[in-house]
């Protein structure tokens, strides 16, 4: 299989090509490209178009994550500490944006909430629990 390069994939009417998508062995083809090359086909009306996959990078371990604290007051004067807007509006029906709005300055206020203020606070994450837990039956 030789005839499977790289560069021809997506040029319409080569050899490749023809193999991956208007063949009776297409869909063997296909994976046999995937295997040598990785990526995968997407079909795009009635042919197949090959995408290379990002590779993603390893994701290194923070030992603590910076994240947005917001205040608001409510109508009755009562302090609302709130770390993820989407979240607290989504539980709430509520629409982030306004919400935003207000922390933005562009509104005064939205169903009764008022911005206090805005910091940015270190949550260390949670120690990982690497004793083995066994379950203990008392004896009678």
């Amino acid at each position: 299989m030789n005839f499977l390069q790289l560069d021809k994939i997506n040029v319409k009417n080569s050899k490749t090509w023809i193999a991956c998508n208007d063949n009776s062995r297409s869909e063997y083809f296909r994976t046999e490209f995937i295997k040598k090359f990785g990526g995968s086909f997407v079909k795009e009306n009635k042919t197949y178009v090959w995408i290379k996959d990002k590779r993603r990078k390893k994701s290194k371990i923070r030992k603590s994550t910076p994240q947005t604290l917001y205040v608001f007051s409510d109508i009755d004067g009562n302090t609302i500490e709130i770390t993820s807007i989407k979240d607290y509006c989504r539980e709430r029906g509520m629409s982030n944006g306004a919400l935003f709005d207000v922390v933005n300055g562009k509104k005064k206020s939205y169903k009764g909430l008022r911005f206090v203020s805005k910091s940015k606070t270190l949550i260390e994450p949670s120690p990982l629990d690497l004793s083995e837990k066994t379950d203990q039956i008392p004896d009678n």
